[in-house]
């Protein structure tokens, strides 16, 4: 509005002087001229204050997919981490004893089965020879299959058991700085509970809430003037 009142400003003041510097007609018939203006146009740069928020341009919420009390906590607020840092521990304790049970679990259905196999493969000898009566080798290879089948079952739960252990030990995802805790060492953590916040390292990005009439003056690779807190300013390309 500023910029309006001050153009019409201007052409009345160009109006006022033409009335007052019109052709005189001399004495003799001469037209003499008054004094020219000269106008130059002018770019006026105008400053549109918008608020918005500066972040990294990758920030990672750390949590957990396993109940379990934290063991270790390697980093806090300000840490500096690489990639595949290690962050925490979680159950330690738990975890390994969880894992010695399953793979003891193991070692026992595998042995069952074992003997299963080499009994039924005695049934069948004994078959052959009509020794035994054929529904005799069938309950031998019946309890070889169920064997197999628990030997099946002690696997699956070991892998899942090692699974869970792999998500005890939390790692950076990326190089950055940890911004954020919400857990202590000794603390009980819950699947999905925010335990730690890491932002990466290097150049920022700025998301500004620009109105559309002056967002379609801005270009691809144009630059804008962001202050931020503390009176500190910045160039930064769009």
């Amino acid at each position: 509005m500023k910029a309006g009142i001050a153009v019409l400003g201007m052409v009345a003041f160009l109006a006022a002087c033409g009335e007052s510097h019109s052709p005189e007609t001399t004495s003799a018939g001469v037209t003499q001229q008054g004094p020219g203006i000269t106008v130059e146009a002018e770019e006026i740069q105008v400053s549109i204050p918008v608020e918005g928020t500066v972040m990294a341009r990758n920030r990672a919420e750390i949590t957990t997919r396993m109940m379990a009390r934290v063991g270790e906590l390697t980093a806090d607020v300000g840490s500096r981490v690489r990639a595949g840092q290690v962050l925490l521990r979680l159950g330690t304790e738990d975890v390994a004893l969880s894992r010695a049970k399953a793979e003891a679990a193991v070692m026992m259905a595998g042995a069952a089965r074992d003997e299963a196999e080499r009994h039924a493969d005695r049934m069948d000898a004994l078959l052959a020879q009509d020794v035994v009566p054929e529904v005799q080798r069938d309950q031998a290879h019946l309890q070889l299959t169920q064997a197999e089948s628990q030997l099946a079952v002690a696997t699956a739960t070991l892998r899942e058991v090692e699974t869970a252990g792999s998500y005890a030990t939390i790692r950076a995802p990326f190089d950055g700085e940890v911004v954020s805790r919400s857990i202590d060492q000794g603390d009980v953590a819950s699947p999905g509970m925010q335990l730690l916040v890491v932002e990466e390292a290097g150049p920022r990005e700025g998301r500004l809430a620009v109105p559309v009439a002056a967002a379609e003056g801005l270009e691809i690779g144009s630059t804008v003037r962001v202050m931020i807190a503390g009176g500190r300013s910045h160039e930064a390309p769009v």
